[in-house]
């Protein structure tokens, strides 16, 4: 009777396995970071150009704003 014994060091590609799935993870991470900055960043920018809108033109037109209403802001 013969006895074929097979032995393979699969350490190097377990580590490698590990440090794909470690890539993965900070990919996800990354994109779920990129997408948390779009959407803070979205509504930031509407409310920027507003409010440059609304103090182009209230220089523009100051007489149209009554006195009360003037100072509301400051």
């Amino acid at each position: 009777m013969e006895v074929v014994e097979y032995v393979k060091d699969v350490t190097a590609e377990k580590e490698l396995q590990q440090q794909i799935i470690q890539s993965e993870r900070l990919a996800v991470v990354g994109r779920m970071a990129a997408n948390v900055a779009h959407e803070i960043k979205n509504p930031l920018g509407t409310i920027v150009l507003n409010a440059e809108l609304l103090t182009r033109n209230w220089i523009r037109f100051p007489g149209r704003i009554g006195p009360s209403r003037r100072n509301c802001w400051g």
